[in-house]
């Protein structure tokens, strides 16, 4: 059998929205060998079908027959994220990527989110600066670290960067959101003079979360779409 004929093959499938034949193409295939390429495969294609279940089980499959490939866990982790939210396991995951990859700039950025919603900010601060040191010029990178600066009550930092975000790019309204926060939160910091106020709760806010989940699915379609990886 040529697996790279199906996974092309499964791939093409996808892409015309024929998810169904694709899955069965991939059940055949793996009724022959249990190649880790179909697993991660078929738990992708159900991914986009709106499976989450089977494709965390199947990229779990993956991940038994390679724990050396970052991919696999970051993938399992973006859908545990979102739309399990199941956000300390995704962390296990994202960290495992990072320990296999430690210039996962989209591990960093994506662990820093669900690190956020758990409501563990230094933790979520350690990943943004990172994240910040491999790629300081991408949008992604400067939201999470103000969301983080947000969360610390360290809104002057905050404001600085997601200033940044919005200059980096202006179609994503959510960073325009995000600045106007934190450009709020300071004002009233400023005019309490103890400076003890904690507005970061906010980040506990359905807003807050929706945004930190769309961002993870995005982050998935972008690592098996436009990315240079194949299934």
């Amino acid at each position: 059998m040529n697996i790279d004929a199906v996974l092309q093959r499964a791939r093409e499938l996808r892409k015309i929205d024929k998810h169904a034949e694709a899955v069965e193409l991939l059940n055949e295939a793996l009724r022959e060998t249990a190649d880790v390429r179909l697993f991660h495969s078929r738990g992708i294609t159900f991914e986009q079908m709106d499976q989450p279940d089977k494709a965390v089980d199947d990229i779990a499959s993956a991940i038994l027959l390679d724990k050396t490939n970052p991919r696999y866990f970051f993938d399992r982790a973006c859908i545990l994220a979102d739309p399990l939210k199941r956000h300390d396991e995704a962390v296990d995951d994202f960290e495992q990527a990072i320990q296999l990859q430690p210039d996962h700039v989209d591990a960093h950025r994506q662990c820093s989110g669900s690190l956020l919603i758990l409501g563990r900010p230094n933790r979520a601060l350690e990943h943004a600066e990172t994240a910040l040191k491999l790629a300081p010029n991408e949008a992604g990178t400067h939201f999470f670290l103000g969301e983080a600066y947000i969360s610390l009550n360290r809104y002057k930092e905050a404001v600085a960067s997601l200033k940044r975000a919005v200059e980096l790019d202006q179609s994503k309204n959510y960073y325009f959101s995000a600045l106007s926060r934190a450009i709020e939160y300071l004002g009233k910091q400023e005019k309490n003079k103890s400076g003890d106020i904690v507005v970061g709760e906010e980040t506990g806010s359905q807003a807050f979360l929706a945004t930190i989940l769309k961002l993870h699915h995005e982050c998935l379609k972008k690592r098996n779409g436009s990315s240079g990886h194949k299934l």
